[in-house]
């Protein structure tokens, strides 16, 4: 069973002359559906990566990250942010974060294969393994993640960077040593050294191989795995 719904911060933030409050929490379990499609809406069409291969416009692509997403979101350790107001909560969804458990030599879901999607994910898993980040915090599991979006709408609120902020109090609340992402967004790159992480490893869409095969084809920039350890 997933953990209950934890509160991890409340929070008031003014842009452009207008407040706005909000709290971040666990996603549960009435909220998961409306989580993933605040993801497949906000998170597909911008993330460098899942742009660059269109997945926002591949249905099978598409299908797998979902499918990852809800999988995932089902253990119950994913952050959603949701503002202050008289509606309902799935109306009030302002940002989220798609963080998980990752496992120690745990497989890739048969979903993934043979998408588009499956060059993103072996990517993101790959950066991770040159990283070396279970050897580097000395665990055999850390709080992953696979996304961070905040609403268009509601850009300017530093609801990104309490989303990161709030992996920490998650983290401490379940016993895991630590934390990491591949970052790579200009924006989540800045964020993440902001709030504490450590770059361990960059790399350039330009150069960055696997097997030999360049996969980022005509895209440039680097992307970074960081992570934050709280033992």
């Amino acid at each position: 069973m997933p953990p209950e719904r934890m509160e991890l911060g409340s929070f008031e933030e003014v842009h452009n002359g207008v407040p706005l409050k909000y709290r971040i929490t666990t996603t549960p379990p009435e909220l998961l559906d409306v989580v993933v499609d605040h993801m497949l809406y906000h998170f597909l069409p911008r993330e460098p990566m899942c742009s660059h291969f269109k997945l926002h416009e591949d249905p099978p692509s598409r299908q797998a990250i979902e499918a990852v997403w809800k999988e995932v979101t089902s253990q119950g350790l994913a952050l959603v942010a949701i503002r202050d107001g008289p509606e309902p909560e799935e109306e009030r969804i302002v940002g989220a974060n798609i963080t998980f458990l990752s496992t120690k030599g745990s497989e890739k879901p048969e979903v993934i294969k043979g998408t588009k999607f499956e060059k993103v994910y072996d990517a993101v898993v790959v950066v991770a393994e040159r990283a070396n980040m279970y050897e580097k915090y000395g665990a055999n599991e850390y709080l992953s993640a696979f996304g961070l979006s905040v609403h268009t709408d509601y850009h300017g609120y530093k609801i990104g960077q309490h989303l990161l902020e709030c992996r920490k109090p998650l983290c401490k609340a379940l016993g895991i040593k630590f934390t990491g992402t591949v970052f790579t967004h200009a924006a989540s790159m800045f964020l993440s050294k902001r709030v504490g992480f450590e770059v361990l490893l960059t790399e350039y869409f330009e150069t960055f191989e696997i097997d030999g095969e360049v996969i980022f084809k005509g895209k440039t920039g680097p992307f970074e795995q960081s992570g934050w350890d709280f033992s």
